[in-house]
C-alpha cells in the first residue's frame, strides 16, 4: 500500500463490487465467509461455537451508495486490504456493502433515482428503476445478517460511508437517526470524536435513507458519515480519512475507543426539512454556499408557489440545499445547534 489505508490494485474490483479476493483471504483463514450479492461480502467472527456464543457487536460498514461518492469505496479498499494481511487479528463480525456498483461504473450519483431514498420496508419492485432491486437485495442481506447471530444479545452498528455534493464548514460530519437508541448515542458520539468527525447532526426525518432503516428495524447504532467532496475515482485525498480509517480498523479488532482526544462535536437538531413538491420550486441559495451556513431570521431560503421557507429562529443552518432534485424530495434540511459537546461518557461502542 502506497500509504495508510491507501489501495492498489484491488480498488478496481472494489469499485465492481467484487470481493472475492478478501472473501478467499479470510475463508483460508478459517472465518466462515459468505457474499450475498454482488457487492456484499458477510465475514463472521466467531470461529468455533464457543466463540459465537460470546459474540458481542455485527457491524455493518457501506460505501458507494451514491456512485460519485468514491473516497469511502477507497478508503474501504484500504481497509480491507490492512485487515486481509492480518485476519486472525478480527474480532468482529462485519458486513460490507458496496451500495450502487452499476451507478460506479458509470461514474454518476444514480442509474435511475437516488438509492438513499428507498430504504423503507415497503420498498417494491420497480423493473423501470434499478434501484428499486438493489434496495431489495441489500435489505433482504442485512436483514439476515443481523439477525441471525446466536448471540442472546448483540449491538449491531451500521456506519454508512458518503461524500458530500458542496463544500461544508464541518468537512467531516455524521447524521444520526433520532431513532438510535438513546443508550448507544454517547458511545457513538464518542466513537465518532475519536474518528476526527466535526460535527453530529440527530436528524428525525430520514427520507428512506440506509441509516433510518438499520436505526429504525434493528435498533442499530447507526450513523452516515459524511467525508470530504465529490470526486472521481484515485483523485482523492485520503489523508484527511486516516483518523476514520484508523478508528474503523481499531473498532474491527475489538479495541475501544476509550477516552482518545477527540475533538468536540459540534451537534444539531434538523428543525426544518426543504421538499420540492413542484416545478414551480426555487431555492434562493448561491450554489457556491457551504452545508452549515448560518441564515438569520426572517430570510427566505425557499418557494414552491405559495409556500414558503423562511428562517423563524434568530438563526439556523442549512444542509444539503439542493434545488435539482426529483419533484417529491427533500431538497435541503435546516438545523439548529445545541451546546457544543465531546460525547464522552462511559458508554462505548
Amino acid at each position: 500500500m502506497a500509504g495508510p489505508f491507501r489501495p492498489g490494485a484491488s480498488l478496481h474490483a472494489l469499485a465492481r463490487g467484487d470481493f472475492s479476493m478478501w472473501a478467499s483471504a479470510f475463508t483460508h483463514a478459517g472465518f466462515s465467509v459468505s457474499t450475498p450479492a454482488e457487492g456484499m461480502l458477510c465475514i463472521y467472527a466467531g470461529i468455533s461455537d464457543n466463540i459465537a456464543k460470546k459474540e458481542e457487536t455485527r457491524l455493518l460498514l457501506s460505501a458507494g451508495i451514491h456512485g460519485d461518492e468514491t473516497a469511502p469505496v477507497e478508503l474501504l479498499a484500504g481497509l480491507l486490504d490492512e485487515l486481509a494481511a492480518e485476519p486472525s487479528r478480527l474480532r468482529t463480525s462485519v458486513m460490507f456493502v458496496i451500495g450502487n456498483p452499476a451507478a460506479i461504473a458509470l461514474q454518476k450519483r444514480f442509474v435511475d433515482a437516488d438509492l438513499n431514498r428507498m430504504f423503507r420496508s415497503g420498498t417494491k419492485l420497480d423493473d423501470s428503476i434499478a434501484e428499486t432491486s438493489r434496495a431489495l437485495r441489500i435489505m433482504h442481506a442485512v436483514d439476515i445478517f443481523f439477525s441471525s447471530s446466536p448471540a442472546e444479545k448483540i449491538k449491531r452498528i451500521h456506519l454508512d460511508l458518503h461524500t458530500a455534493i458542496r463544500a461544508s464548514l464541518y468537512p467531516a460530519f455524521a447524521l444520526v437517526p433520532s431513532v438510535v437508541p438513546a443508550l448507544d448515542q454517547p458511545g457513538l458520539f464518542d466513537w465518532l470524536s475519536a474518528a476526527a468527525m466535526q460535527a453530529v447532526v440527530v436528524n428525525g426525518k430520514p427520507a428512506g435513507t440506509f441509516t433510518a432503516y438499520t436505526a429504525e428495524r434493528f435498533s442499530a447504532a447507526a450513523a452516515t458519515l459524511e467525508l470530504g467532496r465529490v470526486s472521481e475515482m484515485r483523485k482523492n485525498d485520503l489523508a484527511p480519512l486516516e483518523p476514520v480509517g484508523r478508528s474503523l480498523l481499531n473498532l474491527l479488532r475489538g479495541i475501544p475507543a476509550g477516552k482518545q482526544q477527540g475533538q468536540s462535536l459540534a451537534v444539531f437538531d434538523v428543525v426544518g426539512e426543504i421538499v420540492r413538491s413542484s416545478a414551480a420550486f426555487q431555492l434562493f441559495l448561491d450554489s457556491s454556499v457551504p452545508n452549515f451556513t448560518a441564515l438569520s431570521k426572517g430570510t427566505l431560503v425557499a418557494s414552491d408557489g405559495s409556500d414558503t421557507y423562511r428562517v423563524e429562529r434568530d438563526w439556523e443552518c442549512v444542509l444539503f440545499p439542493n434545488p435539482d432534485v426529483a419533484i417529491g424530495q427533500r431538497a435541503g434540511l435546516m438545523l439548529a445547534p445545541r451546546t457544543p459537546a465531546s460525547g464522552k461518557s462511559d458508554s462505548k461502542l
